[in-house]
């Protein structure tokens, strides 16, 4: 499956590799209780949402390293 900033956080999650992706670069961040608020999401709705944990051009290489999966 290709991954870019239209996939859902749900479907990221349920892929190891692409889970993988987002504990290389952010640590913690997929066991947060508040990824469950997230999981009908797009990506690229979470990269602009004011909760999320990363901002701006810290989603550039998790955005690269997901498509490059």
């Amino acid at each position: 499956m290709a991954f870019d900033e239209n996939t859902t956080i749900a479907e990221l999650i349920k892929s190891e590799p692409a889970k993988a992706v987002f504990d290389k670069h952010a640590p913690g961040l997929t066991s947060s209780p508040l990824l469950k608020l997230a999981m009908s999401f797009k990506l690229k709705d979470v990269m602009v949402h004011p909760m999320s944990p990363l901002k701006g051009d810290k989603w550039k290489p998790i955005i690269e390293d997901l498509k490059a999966l």
